[in-house]
């Protein structure tokens, strides 16, 4: 993954749940320089373990990653393993913070911009909720509609311990991979 650093200050990408070399953990000053305005640096690694992972830059200091962060400078990274049995509907949520002003954006956006799941009735959906945030605890709530955690941290649940909830507290740095079958109609 080649990075062009179009920012006004020196960044670096982090990644979440990648085993990688260390001189690809972008962490600036520890394990690479940053990358100046206007300079490339090419990470190079083999997306391993498969699971719901992210990616979130690092700024030069902690006043620079704030602000990156700030602007919705992460994402999700989610490798799939090779005998992937897909749901019908799979959508991924990062979530990130702007506390200054009080915003809790979902892929960048904020209700009422938010997106809409759109399902049919026996769909099974997996939602990948991410949080991308530094700060905040989100917890996340589904509507109408109980759901399994099938994954921690990128990492499969066996079926025996999967918990049904209908609401999750997901901390700075988690990530959750909950199930449900669409069985209630509605707008949720």
């Amino acid at each position: 993954i080649t990075v062009e650093n179009g920012l006004d200050q020196a960044t670096t990408v982090h990644w979440h749940g990648i085993d990688l070399n260390n001189r690809m953990d972008g962490v600036p000053g520890y394990t690479q320089p940053a990358i100046a305005p206007g300079e490339r640096f090419t990470y190079e690694f083999t997306a391993y373990p498969a699971g719901t992972r992210f990616y979130h830059t690092h700024g030069s200091h902690h006043g620079d990653e704030a602000v990156q962060l700030d602007r919705g400078l992460a994402g999700a990274l989610v490798v799939l393993p090779r005998d992937y049995q897909a749901p019908d509907i799979d959508v991924s949520w990062v979530l990130t913070e702007r506390i200054q002003h009080g915003l809790f954006p979902i892929n960048g956006a904020v209700y009422p911009e938010t997106e809409f799941i759109r399902v049919n009735t026996g769909d099974r959906v997996r939602v990948r909720l991410i949080n991308a945030g530094s700060a905040t605890v989100n917890p996340m709530h589904l509507h109408g509609h109980q759901f399994r955690v099938v994954s921690t941290d990128g990492n499969p649940v066996p079926l025996a311990a999967q918990l049904t909830r209908n609401t999750l507290p997901v901390l700075p740095g988690e990530t959750y991979d909950i199930e449900f079958v669409a069985d209630n109609p509605g707008l949720w």
